[in-house]
């Protein structure tokens, strides 16, 4: 299961969630202080700051590692391929 915990009003959660749903990757979003609160967020991550993203069960990291696992190093997997998104978005200017 793919995971993304967020924050509202949060630029790379945003970001994040756009380019997961651009590429095809389904995810539940689970929102730190609504879903989790921030307390137990950082007791069970370890960690401070959002998104924080899981690939099938696979801690990632923020938009960063989600964008160089995508793009740079290929380790995640994707449903739409860039070639994909550029026609898609060819055939919406139109």
């Amino acid at each position: 299961m793919n995971v993304i915990y967020t924050l509202d009003n949060c630029f790379h959660c945003d970001q994040a969630k756009e380019l997961m749903e651009q590429r095809g990757i389904e995810f539940e979003e689970k929102i730190i202080g609504k879903d989790i609160e921030p307390k137990v967020f950082k007791e069970k991550f370890n960690v401070e700051k959002a998104p924080l993203i899981f690939i099938e069960g696979k801690q990632i990291g923020g938009f960063g590692d989600l964008w160089n696992g995508i793009y740079k190093t290929q380790t995640i997997a994707v449903k739409k391929t860039a070639l994909e998104l550029m026609k898609e978005n060819i055939k919406k200017s139109k």
